[in-house]
């Protein structure tokens, strides 16, 4: 369905546009640099944005991408994740200018499997995108890692194992996610970030994502070595997502 989209999205406007347009913008925030254990005080935290899910339906009935990340900005989000995918999550690529005037680096979360969406995402404001190893075999993890690096924005590469950060590490990626939540069983094993943080070179931003709901994860993946961790449907499901984001950032007890 991703693939359709943006095929359809290229005949509407060809790629050539979006690459000349790309040469007018100012330099994209940097996205990593808002994750680096130098940056600020742990935990950097990486706001999640989407009306929906597959698992759980609807998450919030009324959904104002900017007043939500304004809310995100004024309790120390280091930066913004909005999905954009419509079927299964309520995206749109529009709420990504939406919430431009918190002014956090913005990640485009999305099921991303052509260049033309990477170029796509920096038209529409994306600082970063994610790119889920898991979709992307062979050379298209690299190709996709490249049109990044072409368009002038940080590649987010989302891990679910072994494999996938071997073939991201190979692409020069320095800038990885491991999901916690297995894909085939949609179980959550924090031991998983553990784990696999510990084989994660020194000098990637490391991000963990994946069914973080409480303190004690915040704490667990932090002390497992993590510069930032991406917590969406937790916040989402709160009556206000800001008042949950400062709860989870403050120390425990």
């Amino acid at each position: 369905a991703s693939r359709a989209r943006a095929e359809k999205a290229t005949r509407d406007r060809p790629l050539f546009d979006l690459e000349a347009l790309i040469e007018t913008l100012p330099v994209a925030r940097d996205f990593a640099a808002r994750l680096c254990r130098e940056a600020g005080p742990r935990p950097r935290i990486i706001a999640g944005m989407n009306r929906s899910s597959p698992g759980t339906g609807f998450l919030r009935r009324t959904y104002r991408p900017r007043q939500i990340a304004m809310g995100y900005a004024r309790v120390g989000a280091a930066a913004l994740s909005v999905a954009t995918e419509p079927e299964q999550y309520g995206g749109d690529l529009d709420h990504i200018s939406e919430v431009r005037p918190a002014q956090l680096p913005v990640l485009r979360d999305d099921f991303l499997v052509t260049p033309y969406q990477v170029a796509q995402s920096r038209v529409a404001g994306a600082d970063a995108v994610l790119l889920i190893a898991g979709l992307l075999p062979g050379a298209a993890l690299g190709i996709m890692i490249k049109s990044a690096r072409r368009y002038g924005v940080e590649a987010l590469v989302e891990l679910s194992g072994e494999d996938d950060l071997r073939r991201a590490l190979d692409e020069g990626t320095a800038s990885l996610a491991v999901n916690c939540r297995d894909p085939g069983t949609m179980m959550i094993d924090l031991a998983t970030g553990a784990r696999l943080s510990a084989k994660i070179p020194p000098g990637a931003i490391k991000v963990a994502r994946g069914g973080i709901s409480s303190r004690a994860d915040v704490d667990c993946l932090s002390e497992a070595g993590y510069d930032a961790l991406f917590i969406g449907g937790q916040l989402m499901r709160a009556d206000d997502p800001a008042d949950a984001l400062w709860a989870l950032m403050q120390p425990a007890g």
